[in-house]
């Protein structure tokens, strides 16, 4: 019998054959024979100069001279046109319509790009639509086992192809690789030692799942350490098997809950960027640990998270996302940390205040201030500003709000809140001096402590009192650095308003054409919710009007009014909708649509008892009574002046108003009307705007102006 020759001779005989000759060796599949594959590898390269090894495996060969080609998933395009051709192949006729693409783009990235299982799913399609495919893959190992059966065992199945990567691993890979599977975002270092159980050994086990595929390494401040979907499943299955899910998902909630915590009080500090970055990484963590303590019925995890989790989602717009959080974490029964109780019913009768419903934030914030008991007095900035604020807004009383206002020893940021409001309020009373000094005060104590959202919101509310003033430049710079700040801390609701609200400013300054590009391009933006669709689309209807496009102006009114929301904020889209399609009936000639549609504004306007929408319906009502009665032009112009705190010098259209009262009753006249009216009583002057609307409504237009007198 003839021997069989040792690996020295195969290795001698190998030389032999190729020592004179430039070739490629291509060694396939080497990672079940890695570390032979690599020890010859080395020895050929070192006696063969021409030779060159290209070697497919799923961990280096780790020899000299290797450059690694990692071979990425594939990109969506690439993902969809494989399952399209894979997919005719066995269902004769399919195609990916425009239809399909939605079910199939997700079959796609839920398999990670993975061109095998992308052709096991579409081998599915003999006999399933790509939707039942795309519903079924939350059972993937059972679902994808329909390979050719001429292929290698490992690859005719999904799950044969992981389990031939899982036996390749040593136990402490498998351990690590079985508990990292709780993560849903993929861990730190700091996170796989704190859930991994694998103490010093922990780097050197990340670094060879990542070498044999079993992990990505993503680069970052910290790297993270993410597992493909398919892999993470499979992960998850070994967990269970090695009875070892309760005490890796306990140390898993415990790792996110103290981070959220911690992360809490920075972000209303100058670090506040590089935690919102690194809560922005745990998104779906923290999602997974909320959502694993609603299904148990946890009330301490989940009312301790939501409420460490709150003003992380505030700040960044995500409005609904707390609304829902609070109301599901509010939902469970069981005992509840004081602190976490108080500060989950507080935002929730913050989020029921800001639909309108007063009578669930009035109940709310009693349960808050009850839970509040016993706790110091500033343990919590929001729940220091609860009653003050509630006050303030809920029952007009001033007090509590300037008591917390000059009080040195509290909360800065409190403090700067208070201020904020305060400003709110005064704008909503017409008192801009008062509004213009807290909203500077405000901005600087943001600016000390480097909270980028109380910076945005108070730059947005400056650009807005620049803008009434007439001074368009300064306007522009104060919204200018509100995007920016918008743009950075990724506060993607408030975004779209900052830049339309400079867009506005463009067109009121004469550059229409720009406005309008500005506003289209923002109302094109995904995610916008419909109110927010209905203003921009108001603002559109206002600037095409302007440009003198009325059609055009007509089909964005038209939109807007779609946007119908019952919302926070309806009542002031319904009042400036209905005036900006006043003065799109009155550009037409059509003076009795104009007049129907300022009734209906200056009602919806009343009713919101919002001060700058009745000011400026009360403009634009002026501007329609001018030609036939510019004595009621002038106490209206009075009116919005009274309601807003001055005349909206911002707007060309006000100014020619003014511009032409006066030249139709002579200068002092009319300056005369105009300031009788602006000195009547706040609700005096909306009398006599509603008593103009019932006027216009009933199509003549009564004497606003003896009307003015007579409540002076």
């Amino acid at each position: 019998m003839a021997r069989i020759p040792d690996e020295v001779d195969v290795a001698t005989r190998l030389i032999d054959a190729l020592a004179d000759r430039e070739l490629l060796l291509v060694l396939d599949n080497c990672e079940h024979l890695v570390d032979a594959a690599a020890h010859l590898a080395q020895i050929l390269l070192e006696r063969v100069p021409g030779l060159r090894i290209l070697a497919t495996s799923r961990e280096p060969l780790a020899v000299a001279g290797e450059v690694l080609h990692p071979v990425d998933a594939l990109a969506d395009d690439d993902s969809v046109r494989l399952f399209a051709e894979r997919g005719a192949a066995v269902a004769p006729g399919f195609t990916v319509t425009a239809a399909l693409r939605p079910a199939v783009l997700e079959i796609c990235r839920r398999l990670d790009g993975q061109p095998l299982a992308l052709e096991l799913a579409a081998a599915r399609l003999r006999t399933l639509t790509p939707d039942e495919i795309r519903r079924r893959l939350d059972d993937r190992f059972r679902l994808l086992t329909t390979g050719p059966r001429t292929a290698q065992p490992r690859h005719q199945t999904l799950r044969a192809v992981v389990d031939w990567s899982w036996d390749l691993l040593d136990d402490q890979e498998r351990a690590l690789a079985r508990r990292l599977s709780v993560f849903a975002g993929g861990a730190t270092e700091e996170a796989a030692l704190r859930v991994g159980g694998l103490g010093e050994a922990t780097l050197d086990v990340l670094t060879a799942l990542v070498e044999k595929s079993l992990l990505v390494a993503v680069p970052g401040d910290p790297s993270r350490y993410r597992m493909l979907e398919t892999i993470r499943e499979y992960a998850a299955q070994r967990l269970d098997e090695a009875g070892e899910r309760p005490a890796v998902e306990a140390a898993h909630t415990a790792l996110v809950v103290e981070l959220v915590e911690t992360a809490e009080p920075r972000l209303r500090r100058t670090d506040q960027l590089e935690w919102v970055a690194r809560l922005r990484a745990e998104t779906d963590d923290v999602a997974a640990v909320l959502r694993r303590a609603v299904a148990a019925g946890d009330a301490a995890t989940a009312q301790r998270l939501v409420a460490a989790s709150a003003w992380f989602w505030l700040i960044r717009g995500l409005f609904t996302e707390a609304t829902d959080r609070l109301t599901e974490a509010g939902a469970l029964d069981g005992p509840v940390p004081p602190p976490a109780r108080a500060l989950c019913t507080a935002y929730r009768a913050m989020a029921a205040a800001g639909d309108g419903d007063f009578t669930a934030a009035s109940a709310l914030l009693a349960d808050a201030e009850r839970f509040v008991t016993g706790l110091p007095a500033d343990w919590h900035p929001v729940l220091l500003l609860m009653g003050p604020v509630a006050a303030g807004f809920g029952h007009g009383d001033p007090v509590p709000l300037e008591r917390l206002v000059a009080d040195p020893h509290a909360d800065a940021w409190a403090r700067a809140f208070a201020l904020f409001t305060r400003a709110q309020m005064a704008e909503n009373e017409g008192d801009l001096d008062r509004q213009r000094a807290d909203m500077r005060a405000a901005h600087e104590m943001f600016a000390a402590l480097g909270d980028r959202w109380g910076l945005g919101m108070t730059l947005s509310s400056l650009g807005d009192l620049e803008s009434v003033a007439g001074e368009h430049d300064a306007g522009i710079r104060a919204f200018d650095e509100a995007i920016a700040l918008a743009v950075e801390l990724g506060n993607d609701d408030d975004l779209p308003q900052f830049r339309a609200e400079r867009a506005r400013l463009l067109v009121r300054r004469g550059e229409i054409a720009a406005g309008r590009a500005a506003l289209r391009r923002i109302v094109a933006l995904p995610g916008l919710h419909p109110e927010q669709i209905g203003v921009l689309r108001g603002y559109l209807a206002d600037a095409a009007r302007r440009a003198g496009d009325l059609d055009d102006a007509r089909t964005e009114l038209a939109l807007a009014q779609a946007q119908g929301h019952p919302g926070p904020g309806a009542l002031q889209r319904r009042a400036l909708q209905a005036a900006f399609g006043s003065a799109i009936a009155r550009a037409a000639g059509d003076r009795a649509a104009s007049a129907e549609l300022l009734t209906e504004a200056v009602a919806a306007a009343t009713e919101s008892r919002d001060g700058p929408v009745t000011a400026a319906v009360a403009e634009m009502a002026a501007a329609h009574v001018l030609a036939d009665d510019p004595a009621t032009a002038a106490a209206l112009l009075g009116v919005g002046a009274a309601q807003r705190g001055a005349s909206d010098l911002d707007d060309p259209e006000v100014r020619a108003t003014i511009t032409a009262v006066r030249a139709a009753l002579g200068q002092a006249a009319a300056d005369a009307a105009v300031a009788h009216a602006r000195g009547l009583a706040r609700s005096d002057g909306v009398a006599l705007l509603q008593d103009y609307a019932r006027g216009a409504g009933s199509g003549s237009a009564t004497a606003v102006s003896a009307s003015a007198t007579s409540r002076a």
